[in-house]
């Protein structure tokens, strides 16, 4: 399995309409970040999809799971430590 994670291509910029938005915005006193991340390698018909939307609404961050042509397009928001607990969850107990 691949991930790939970076940083949205538009950072402080103005975007193309087409281009996913990233959010950041105050909640008391944390911030809710977008993680983008997509998944290659054998993610289908295992449940994968399933599990991601379980861990999400777990650590109940706000989001999608999406099939893709270069692979399992995931994009979620909330706070930065349950989102890179939610990266380094889909990495060690992935289906």
């Amino acid at each position: 399995m691949e991930t790939i994670v970076g940083p949205p291509k538009h950072a402080g910029r103005a975007r193309p309409p087409s281009a996913p938005q990233r959010t950041v915005h105050k909640t008391d006193s944390t911030k809710s970040e977008r993680l983008k991340m997509i998944v290659r390698g054998a993610v289908q018909g295992v449940g994968f999809r399933p599990f991601v939307y379980r861990l999400a609404a777990e650590l109940r961050l706000n989001g999608y799971v999406s099939n893709t042509a270069q692979g399992v397009l995931i994009e979620v928001e909330g706070a930065r430590n349950l989102l890179k607990q939610f990266q380094w969850r889909i990495q060690t107990e992935k289906p």
